[in-house]
């Protein structure tokens, strides 16, 4: 039986926090800036990001505390940078470089095989390894904001992405609580539906934290099933990635 017990107070935090919000005139949408006179004049709380971190953490409470900090982290960055707070571009590129390899450092995460031979030679070297993932992770991370202009295009790509993984079972494989990863579908389909509606957007704390979460999770995937073809993840990742 599927345990909804986490997911209802999370929907209802959902519309207090976006009420909230909208009464208070925090992380919203509009900022006045030139190019957004083209845009929606509604103000639309950003607020995606928080309801898709605090899911995670607790439908995925197997993660050990540095990584929820580095969770967090990344959130963080792209908190301050709708807030305004983080206006410059390479500020937030150095801080996110700079958490990943935190973040792979602590957790060992290296890539051993690409089936591309040159590129598996190189990776032998541990600090062209931890680059070469630096890299990837960043740039999935950054895709993913720009992709995020039109409604439900974010969102809606990795709750494909999450349903795939679902189907292949990879999450019950690598000994995932599978009524939290039902959960967490139901979360990203509720999310989408708010979104499409205008009713929440995502904003640059929950592109960031999307991109980096599913950067890891495929890479974690990967690692732990040798059957799978990097090129089938580097094809799941190839709309942000491109």
């Amino acid at each position: 039986m599927i345990e909804y017990f986490y997911l209802f107070p999370i929907i209802f935090l959902i519309f207090i926090t976006n009420n909230f919000f909208k009464k208070k005139k925090i992380l919203l949408s509009i900022t006045g800036e030139a190019h957004q006179s083209f845009t929606s004049k509604k103000n639309i709380p950003l607020s995606g990001g928080i309801f898709l971190v605090l899911g995670f953490l607790i439908f995925f409470d197997q993660i050990n505390y540095f990584n929820k900090f580095i969770i967090i982290g990344f959130y963080l960055v792209g908190f301050l940078s709708d807030i305004k707070f983080l206006k410059s571009p390479l500020i937030r590129l150095i801080l996110q470089i700079l958490i990943t390899f935190l973040f792979i450092q602590n957790n060992e995460l290296f890539l051993e095989n690409t089936r591309v031979i040159i590129i598996d030679q190189l990776l032998e070297y541990k600090i062209i390894n931890y680059l070469f993932v630096i890299f990837c992770i960043t740039i999935i991370i950054n895709g993913t904001n720009f992709t995020d202009g039109v409604n439900c295009n974010v969102i809606g790509y990795y709750l494909i992405i999450t349903l795939i993984l679902f189907q292949l079972n990879l999450f019950s494989e690598s000994n995932f609580n599978i009524n939290f990863v039902i959960n967490w579908i139901l979360l990203l389909l509720l999310i989408y539906i708010l979104n499409f509606f205008n009713k929440i957007y995502l904003g640059d704390n929950g592109s960031y934290f999307l991109g980096f979460i599913y950067s890891y999770l495929l890479i974690y995937f990967y690692i732990n099933n040798q059957y799978l073809s990097p090129f089938f993840i580097i094809l799941l990742l190839w709309y942000p990635a491109f």
